[in-house]
């Protein structure tokens, strides 16, 4: 395995696992205000990284640990996807300017993401909303 090969891996992985001292993926939630929470939580990920980081904010100090977990984790997803449209925005511009079929591609990849973003706050807002631990595919870790 090349160093290249070994430090994609890592990065890879570094994007798919929890946070240390995150709720085991086999947690049952049992209070109903918590798992309402949690659902909103995933839900305000309609509205991207400022509607999770809002919530985040104001529930935070008072939050139980299963939502204090769902809300870093949604949270965290948002600010990939965040990063990922900046950068796909700023490549769109650049393909538009030279090649406009490439543009064209990299704005629909960009819908594309949008579309699966929205999909998978959806499902984890229903998988909260039961007591269940949500984790999405890859999220960046700047909450715990």
């Amino acid at each position: 395995m090349s160093m290249d090969t070994a430090t994609t891996a890592f990065s890879a992985d570094a994007l798919t696992q929890p946070t240390p001292g995150s709720l085991p993926a086999d947690y049952l939630e049992t209070d109903p205000v918590q798992r309402s929470q949690a659902k909103t939580a995933h839900l305000l990920g309609i509205l991207g990284i400022l509607g999770t980081g809002i919530y985040y904010m104001a529930k935070g100090n008072t939050a139980g640990p299963f939502l204090r977990n769902q809300m870093a984790e949604a949270f965290n997803f948002h600010l990939m996807i965040f990063a990922a449209q900046i950068a796909l925005s700023i490549a769109t511009a650049i393909a538009g300017a030279m090649i406009g079929m490439l543009g064209l591609v990299l704005s629909l990849a960009s819908a594309a993401i949008a579309i699966g973003a929205l999909v998978l706050s959806i499902m984890n807002a229903l998988k909260a909303g039961k007591g269940q631990v949500a984790r999405y595919p890859g999220r960046l870790k700047a909450l715990r």
